[in-house]
């Protein structure tokens, strides 16, 4: 039996992944149902659940890549994404 501490340890993704499909439930059964009702609201709350841990890590990483490119330039974000050094 491993120690407690190593059962509750999670990296950054479980929380991200977490995060994003309570947001993915609120968002699908909210506008579920206001859109067609109750049976529109419940289909909204299990498609949020299966589809949120999926959209909200791109859209995460789509927002760090454009915060990156406004604040140092496209030209250094994108010799950053390619992995070369600053000349």
């Amino acid at each position: 039996m491993p120690p407690k501490a190593i059962l509750f340890r999670m990296t950054i993704l479980e929380p991200v992944l977490l995060g994003g499909a309570l947001l993915g439930c609120i968002t699908g059964a909210v506008w579920g149902f206001i859109s067609g009702g109750w049976a529109w609201g419940v289909g909204g709350f299990f498609a949020g659940l299966l589809l949120g841990p999926i959209v909200i890590p791109l859209v995460l990483a789509a927002m760090s890549i454009l915060f990156m490119a406004v604040i140092w330039g496209p030209r250094k974000t994108w010799r950053h994404l390619r992995g070369q050094q600053d000349a």
